[in-house]
């Protein structure tokens, strides 16, 4: 597979594009193959090989209309993040379009194929392969997650158990209380300071490194690496009590067929197969790049006019909790980076795709895959965007986060106006980070969220508002979103709902006519609220009206909410038939026209 990326001096060595060649009328079309080179002028019978090159040419070229770069089929491996700046995109009078060429199909990746196998164990059919990697969390076979080596072994899909049971905690001393039971089944890992203890309380999700244990009677006392242990304890002690957890990421640990190990030290990963069944015969691939496209202006030269279409964005990674741990809060944000949100900051979640002071970027029809951390991340000042008609499928934490930066009340260079997010389909997020979710906007105002479906998740659809302290404006209010089909989420934890909201003052947003069913408590859950609508943290001024919700729980104002309006909702609410029917992706709808 030709690499993406060719080497510096090839590019700068091309000779430059002839771009009377390929003009027809004021479009500008350049092409990009896997089979391309860059000494070629970038026509559809002779094209580039690599999106530099393509970059290169539209930044030489003085355009006099749109400038589309068409991707044919293919995959296409990178090898470092392709980076788009004001130069790259387009003016306020052309738009630069990079598209999939004629329905076709190319892929770009961040992850490696893995090719070379020996048998490791023949009796376990265990095999091993040298990667030459320092790091992933991540491995997928035949483009389905494999099983990062674990015990209990996962069985569900839905809430990934079975688990085992907390006994509580010692937060003084910033330990895990087990029982000396559940521990002998890790007590012969050899490479312990490799395992995580995976724990889930309520809206929490932990990856705590193991450091050190007592065993004290029934009991094992479990303490994890320093660089974690305070952030896992911010909570009372009785949080903990019987919440779900399992061990994670121990080569002795590996008893079923799926199930992986990687020896970091030695670049060694181990995997175990069905008997009988040849490993080379097996599509194995693991990440590499944390990001596939950073979108990068500044407040005075925002990247704009720059638009994707019809390509697919696969195989990304994310290792800080193998370096630092993890312990985030809903929509996985880690407390520890609570005042550290920097777009170059690794030790936050990554995405595919990150942005920031970016006007009129747009995400249409492309498909968002095998994330290690995010799928679609705007982290400030990304105003006029559309997130149009994507799948967002296996998201290793949330499939769309906006305004990173959680500022309240930010000003007009940072926060993040007139988004529409639309017609995406968007499941099987928190694949890897389990109190991950759809779509978390922080503090933003005049945005629309319609005609998406999202399920399949163990925590909330979606997140509108971030942390008021009180009754408070933070610049969240006036947001819209409206038939919506959300289903089969909030499958592991507790505290969360299809459409969550998370304080402040939020005069003028409206929640109406969603489709919302099948939200039900996870016996693995705690026992605070699992909603259709849930209004959190003293959410206030919100309306909520003509929302069908079936299967689950309506909803409502719930610690300290207030002041929020109610009308018209549940099973069989005037006008049922017809929300429903309107309700998830609709070709040919435009919020923005309407």
């Amino acid at each position: 597979m030709r690499l993406l990326f060719i080497a510096l001096f090839v590019v700068l060595n091309a000779f430059s594009v002839k771009a009377d060649e390929i003009k027809k009328g004021k479009e500008t079309k350049f092409f990009v193959a896997t089979d391309g080179n860059d000494k070629n002028p970038g026509t559809k019978n002779k094209p580039f090989a690599s999106f530099e090159r393509a970059k290169q040419a539209v930044r030489e070229l003085k355009s006099e209309g749109d400038v589309i770069v068409y991707i044919r089929r293919g995959r296409y491996e990178l090898s470092r993040t392709i980076e788009f700046n004001a130069n790259d995109a387009g003016r306020d009078s052309f738009k630069v379009i990079y598209k999939a060429y004629d329905q076709e199909k190319p892929v770009l990746s961040g992850g490696k194929k893995i090719r070379a196998w020996e048998l490791h164990d023949a009796a376990k059919n265990i095999y091993k392969a040298h990667v030459g990697y320092d790091e992933f969390r991540q491995l997928y076979i035949d483009g389905e997650p494999a099983v990062r080596a674990r015990f209990p072994n996962k069985e569900s899909e839905s809430n990934f158990g079975p688990y085992l049971r907390m006994k509580g905690a010692d937060v003084a001393k910033q330990r895990y209380r087990i029982s000396v039971d559940d521990w002998k089944e890790v007590e012969e890992v050899e490479n312990k300071e490799r395992m995580e203890l995976v724990v889930q309380p309520h809206w929490i999700h932990h990856n705590a490194r193991y450091k050190k244990h007592e065993v004290e009677g029934e009991f094992v006392w479990l303490s994890p690496q320093d660089t974690e242990s305070a952030s896992c304890f911010n909570k009372g002690e009785g949080f903990f009590n019987n919440a779900a957890f399992h061990f994670e990421n121990a080569y002795e640990l590996i008893d079923q067929s799926g199930e992986w190990y990687l020896d970091r030290k030695e670049s060694v990963l181990y995997l175990k197969v069905d008997q009988g069944l040849e490993v080379e015969s097996l599509d194995i691939e693991y990440p590499i790049l944390d990001v596939l496209i950073s979108v990068v202006g500044s407040k005075e030269s925002p990247v704009k006019n720059l638009e994707f279409e019809g390509i697919s964005f696969e195989c990304t990674n994310w290792i800080s909790p193998s370096e630092i741990g993890l312990s985030a809060t809903q929509f996985v944000q880690p407390y520890s980076q609570s005042f550290n949100r920097t777009y170059g900051n690794k030790a936050y979640p990554q995405a595919a795709i990150k942005a920031i002071n970016a006007d009129s970027f747009v995400l249409r029809n492309c498909a968002i895959r095998k994330t290690g951390a995010n799928g679609v991340q705007f982290f400030a000042n990304v105003d006029n965007a559309d997130i149009e008609g994507n799948l967002f499928d296996q998201i290793g934490a949330n499939a769309i986060e906006i305004d990173v930066h959680a500022k309240m009340n930010a000003g007009e260079d940072e926060m993040s106006n007139n988004l529409a997010i639309w017609n995406n389909t968007i499941t099987r997020c928190g694949r890897s980070y389990t109190n991950g979710g759809g779509i978390l906007a922080h503090n933003v105002n005049g945005m629309i969220i319609e005609h998406n479906e999202l399920y399949d998740m163990p925590y909330s659809g979606m997140q509108i508002g971030d942390q008021p302290g009180g009754y408070n404006d933070t610049g969240c209010h006036s947001n819209i979103i409206r038939k919506n089909h959300i289903h089969h989420v909030v499958q592991l934890h507790d505290d969360g709902g299809a459409i969550y909201t998370l304080g402040g003052n939020q005069r003028g947003t409206v929640i109406e006519e969603n489709y919302i069913h099948d939200i039900e408590r996870s016996p693995w859950a705690g026992d605070w609220f699992v909603d259709g609508v849930y209004l959190d943290n003293y959410s206030q001024f919100i309306l909520v009206r003509n929302n069908v919700i079936k299967n689950s729980p309506i909803g409502g104002s719930h610690n300290h909410s207030r002041n929020n309006t109610f009308e018209n909702n549940g099973e069989k609410i005037m006008g049922c038939d017809s929300i429903i029917e309107k309700a998830g992706p609709l070709p040919g709808c435009n919020p923005r026209k309407q």
